[in-house]
């Protein structure tokens, strides 16, 4: 019983990790995108003159 709990709260532990990494990871893509077209945006107008 004691065993079978602490697999529970390990598994739970193990899948919110899982989570937050995936949402970090998210949210660093989503910045990169942002920052990739930012800097192609300032490229595009520092080329022109």
């Amino acid at each position: 019983m004691v065993v079978e709990l602490a697999m529970m709260v390990e598994l739970a532990m193990v899948l919110e990790l899982a989570m937050m990494v995936e949402l970090a990871v998210g949210e660093v893509d989503e910045e990169g995108m942002a920052l990739e077209e930012v800097g192609a945006g300032e490229a595009a107008t520092t080329r022109e003159p």
